[in-house]
C-alpha cells in the first residue's frame, strides 16, 4: 500500500496552469523572434551579414594580385 501523502487535485490544477502559461510564453517568444527575423527593416543588416564570408575572399584575392 502507498503511504505517501495525497497531493490533492489542487496541485494537479496548479501544474496544468503553470504548464499552460509556460507554453503561451514560449509560443509568444517564438512568434516575436520570427517576426523580428523576417522584418523588412532588418533585411539590409541580414544581407550584409550574409555576405561577410565573401568579403574575406575578395581581400585574399587582392593580396594575391
Amino acid at each position: 500500500r502507498d503511504r505517501s501523502p495525497s497531493r490533492g487535485l489542487g496541485d494537479v490544477y496548479k501544474r496544468q496552469i503553470v504548464g499552460s502559461i509556460f507554453t503561451v510564453i514560449v509560443f509568444v517568444s517564438f512568434i516575436g523572434i520570427v517576426w523580428w527575423a523576417f522584418s523588412s527593416r532588418n533585411k539590409q543588416k541580414f544581407d550584409e551579414a550574409a555576405n561577410l564570408p565573401f568579403a574575406d575572399e575578395d581581400k585574399e584575392k587582392s593580396k594575391e594580385d
